[in-house]
C-alpha cells in the first residue's frame, strides 16, 4: 500500500515526467511490447506507456485503462496475480478516489479509496452475507451508518471494526429457522423470552452498554442501563395498560421486591421476580 509520503514522491516524480515531455514533446504511438514480465500493448510516448492500455503478466495479472507516463492513472481495471478485481479510479498506480473491489475470499466494497486503503464513504459487504453502508477505515466499518445481518436484523449508529460501538438502533427479527449465529448476536437475543424488539442505546463492543431503552413486541419499554448485554442496575418498565414498574436488575435477573405504579398513581410493592414473569412469560 502507498502511504502519503510515497504518494507524495509518485506525486513528483509524475510531474517531472509530465514536464519532460511538454519540454521535449514524444508523439504518441501503439505498440506491442515486452518490458520485463509484463506484455504491454497501448500507446506509449517516448519510452512510457501513455494513453490507454492492456498490461498483463504471466501470473495473472491484469490491468486495463488509463496510464499517464508510466502510472497507472485515471480510470480502469485491474486482477491481481491472487484474484481480487478492481474497477474504478486510480492514481500514481493506487487504489484512489471512486471504484469497487471484489475480493477472492468473497468480500465486495464499493466506494471511497485513499492511498490503495478503502477510506471514507462505501457500502462493504463481508462473505458471510453482513452489509454495512456508511464510513469505512483501512477496510473495516468505521462510523456512522446503516448495519444488516445476513438474518435481516438492522442496524442504525456507530461502528467500529465490525461490531456495534457507541449510539444506535438496532432492529431484532424471528430468527428461529436460522441456526447460525451472527457475529453480533448477543446474549440479549439468545436468552429474551420474545422473538423480536428493538433496542435505542449505547453499545459498547457489539453488546448494549450503558443507557438505553428496550422496546418488546408486547408493547413494554424498559429504560435503563444495560452491562454487555444484559439490563443491570435501577430499571423502569413502562406498560401498554399504563402501570409503570420501578425495579432493579443484576446482570439480566430481576432482584428484590419492586414498585408497581397504577395510572392513578397508587404504589404497590411486589416481588420483582413474579411482576417480571407476569409480564414476560417464563
Amino acid at each position: 500500500m502507498l502511504g502519503e509520503l510515497s504518494y507524495l514522491r509518485h506525486v513528483i516524480l509524475h510531474a517531472l515526467r509530465r514536464l519532460l515531455l511538454a519540454l521535449w514533446p514524444q508523439p504518441r504511438q501503439w505498440e506491442n511490447t515486452v518490458v520485463g514480465k509484463h506484455q504491454y500493448w497501448g500507446e506509449v510516448r517516448g519510452k512510457y506507456f501513455d494513453g490507454f492500455g492492456v498490461l498483463t503478466r504471466d501470473d495473472g495479472f491484469m490491468y486495463i485503462g488509463q496510464f499517464s507516463v508510466g502510472y497507472y492513472h485515471g480510470q480502469g481495471t485491474m486482477v491481481d496475480e491472487q484474484g481480487n478485481e478492481y474497477q474504478g479510479d486510480f492514481r500514481y498506480n493506487a487504489y484512489h478516489g471512486r471504484g469497487k473491489l471484489t475480493a477472492t475470499d468473497g468480500t465486495r466494497y464499493e466506494g471511497e479509496f485513499r492511498f490503495d486503503s478503502m477510506k471514507g464513504w462505501g457500502t462493504i459487504e463481508d462473505p458471510k452475507g453482513d452489509s454495512f453502508q456508511g464510513g469505512i477505515r483501512n477496510y473495516f466499518p468505521f462510523g456512522l451508518g446503516i448495519y444488516k445481518n445476513r438474518k435481516g436484523e438492522l442496524y442504525v449508529g456507530q461502528m467500529k471494526y465490525w461490531r456495534m460501538h457507541g449510539f444506535g438502533k438496532y432492529r431484532f427479527l424471528p430468527a428461529e429457522d436460522d441456526d447460525s449465529s451472527s457475529s453480533s448476536e448477543t446474549p440479549q437475543q439468545k436468552e429474551s423470552p420474545v422473538e423480536w424488539g428493538h433496542y435505542v442505546g449505547t453499545f459498547s463492543r457489539g453488546e448494549f452498554h450503558g443507557r438505553g431503552i428496550f422496546y418488546w413486541p408486547n408493547r413494554i419499554r424498559m429504560v435503563g442501563r444495560f452491562f454487555r448485554g444484559v439490563p443491570h442496575g435501577r430499571t423502569m418498565l413502562f406498560v401498554p395498560d399504563g402501570r409503570k414498574v420501578r425495579l432493579r436488575i443484576f446482570h439480566g435477573s430481576p432482584t428484590g421486591k419492586c414498585k408497581v405504579i397504577d395510572t392513578r398513581g397508587d404504589v404497590q410493592k411486589r416481588d420483582a421476580v413474579l411482576v417480571f414473569k407476569e409480564l414476560f412469560g417464563d
